[in-house]
């Protein structure tokens, strides 16, 4: 049911000049892709503000892009066409699997004090097997944090391994004149 990682092959040549230039490239084969589809976020519990709906949008993308930047998923996304074609006005499980989903994420948001909690739940498309129902808590400001640990999670389920890249941050300095800056960035 599991299958192993594509083979990583890093080829780099570093150059020594007055600093050091590093180049690289990266292939790797072509790997089985698990086909998943995340539905948008619900709210639940009162009316929410724009503010607060697009940082669910941006919550629900990152975790997209995660997933896609981990080269173990295909993301499947919403297809309007499809439910006229079908003569349905919902997505289902079953809708989700003719598109090519092997399994669906479906999840409720709340207000949590300063923040909010994440409710979602991983299921086949086929079976309706519940795959994990977790709950994730953060703060409105800090929700690609929160997008980097389901990410993670449902690469831990799926493939039964943990991944740190979504938690890697970067520390970077510039220097201009006599003044230097100190940056914290995540990996992507």
């Amino acid at each position: 049911r599991f299958f192993k990682l594509a083979v990583l092959v890093c080829l780099v040549s570093v150059t020594a000049h007055a600093q050091t230039q590093m180049q690289g490239k990266v292939t790797t084969n072509n790997a089985y892709r698990l086909a998943v589809a995340l539905e948008e976020l619900q709210w639940s519990g009162g009316s929410v503000t724009p503010e607060k709906r697009a940082v669910l949008t941006e919550l629900l993308e990152a975790i997209r892009q995660d997933l896609a930047f981990s080269g173990y998923f295909k993301i499947v996304r919403f297809d309007s066409l499809y439910l006229k074609l079908m003569g349905t006005s919902q997505m289902d499980r079953k809708g989700w699997s003719h598109l090519g989903a092997e399994y669906l994420g479906t999840g409720s948001v709340t207000a949590s004090g300063d923040g909010y909690r994440l409710l979602l739940k991983l299921e086949g498309t086929l079976t309706g097997e519940v795959i994990f129902e977790k709950s994730f808590t953060g703060l409105w400001e800090r929700s690609r944090q929160t997008a980097h640990q389901v990410a993670g999670e449902i690469i831990y389920y799926l493939w039964g391994g943990r991944t740190l890249i979504f938690e890697t941050q970067i520390v970077a300095t510039w220097q201009k004149g006599k003044a230097k800056n100190l940056y914290l960035f995540d990996y992507d």
